[in-house]
């Protein structure tokens, strides 16, 4: 684990250091893997052995989706109980991702959500490059595709790709000696991972893209793609960073509202017709009884952990001290992300957690909803501000 430096990846200073490294001197022309091409290739022929490994919340249902459009579905998760729902379908259950690696033509991972950068990032490299992991192997490999749908930041992504890029075919496939590699995270939640309509963030080779196309179709309703290796990744983190952005916007402007006597049903029929409008609105609107169907009519259960969004937030922030691009926005979010984190640890612990905040709400009382209703969702009652512990972003 030492030979990955995972300390060093996420310290502003160091990263710039490994950037100029060769682990990271990875262009976007060696990442579209020049000169290869998939003009004779039966590609269909090279898409029916899928292995899946990661069967969350996500990972679960995508794989689920795999089945019904008739791939070869061979799984593999650390979490027996994740796997056996599968056993129990008759679904091949493989006990590592090596011999995930040596049973596919393709394999996808969808690791679940750590609330910690670091450890995100172990699960990935492990599951890749450890001692049982994909990579790992005597001899050549057998799957000519890797696409990777955890949330994870760019510089691992590419990374990733060229470790991939290294590796030889067990089976060459016309000129093709060495497998490809696609980051593919996802947007949409679980909802969409249960319907088959995630979008598709993919970057890698293009051609390799194409070839996948009816894998992404398979699990969700569309697929963009967005360049080079570790692209992909780019264009999901730029994503949560805009939607949590957004969401503070329009949960801040509804807390206010309602505090100076307009309805959060009357103030969502405006934004929705005005210039305010956005999905945090008109989708997936954070205030209870605005919207059937969503997180915050439901007790916001099935909905995106603050927590989690607060790791995307770092992600973010990282990738763009990386880039010495300033993001005062970003920083702005990861304020309220981290006042609300350090009140749900301060009062938690003696009560149950939606006890415990409802406490500190009434002992805080307007400097907290004023300081965090811009991050988490308000219930205004005749008795008490409400502070959820959860948000809703996808």
């Amino acid at each position: 684990m030492g030979s990955w430096k995972i300390k060093l990846l996420f310290s502003t200073s160091k990263c710039k250091l490994m950037r100029n490294s060769s682990v990271f001197k990875l262009s976007q022309s060696q990442s579209q893997y020049q000169g290869r091409s998939f003009s004779s290739l039966d590609v269909q022929s090279r898409l029916k052995n899928v292995g899946f490994i990661g069967l969350g919340n996500m990972g679960s249902r995508m794989a689920t989706n795999l089945l019904k459009s008739g791939f070869r579905v061979s799984v593999h998760d650390m979490n027996g109980v994740a796997a056996k729902q599968f056993v129990d379908r008759g679904v091949l259950v493989k006990e590592t991702p090596m011999e995930i690696a040596e049973a596919s033509d393709v394999v996808i991972t969808m690791l679940p959500s750590s609330t910690h950068v670091l450890i995100c990032l172990i699960q990935v490299m492990d599951v890749y490059m450890g001692p049982n992991g994909l990579l790992h192997s005597s001899s050549a490999l057998q799957p000519w595709l890797f696409i990777d749908s955890s949330t994870i930041d760019p510089l691992t992504s590419r990374k990733i790709s060229l470790s991939v890029s290294g590796c030889a075919l067990k089976e060459k496939l016309d000129c093709q000696e060495k497998p490809f590699m696609l980051d593919a995270p996802v947007s949409g939640g679980i909802l969409a991972a249960e319907a088959g309509s995630l979008t598709f963030m993919v970057g890698g080779s293009e051609e390799a893209y194409l070839a996948a196309e009816s894998l992404f179709l398979s699990m969700g309703r569309d697929s963009i793609y967005c360049g080079g290796a570790g692209n992909g990744s780019v264009a999901k983190i730029c994503n949560n960073l805009a939607m949590a952005i957004s969401m503070i916007g329009v949960s801040e402007a509804l807390a206010v509202g309602q505090s100076l006597g307009v309805t959060a049903s009357t103030l969502s029929r405006i934004f929705n017709c005005s210039t305010a409008r956005c999905w945090s609105s008109d989708t997936y609107n954070p205030v209870p009884g605005v919207m059937d169907g969503v997180p915050s009519s439901r007790d916001y259960q099935g909905g995106f952990a603050s927590k989690l969004m607060a790791k995307d937030l770092d992600i973010a922030a990282a990738s763009a001290n990386e880039a010495a691009i300033k993001h005062p926005l970003t920083c702005q979010a990861q304020d309220i992300q981290d006042l609300y984190q350090e009140l749900c640890r301060t009062y938690t612990g003696i009560l149950p957690l939606h006890d415990s905040i409802n406490c500190a709400t009434r002992a805080m009382k307007r400097r907290i909803f004023l300081a965090c209703s811009a991050i988490i969702m308000v219930e205004r009652t005749s008795n008490s501000i409400e502070i959820e512990p959860t948000i809703i972003i996808s």
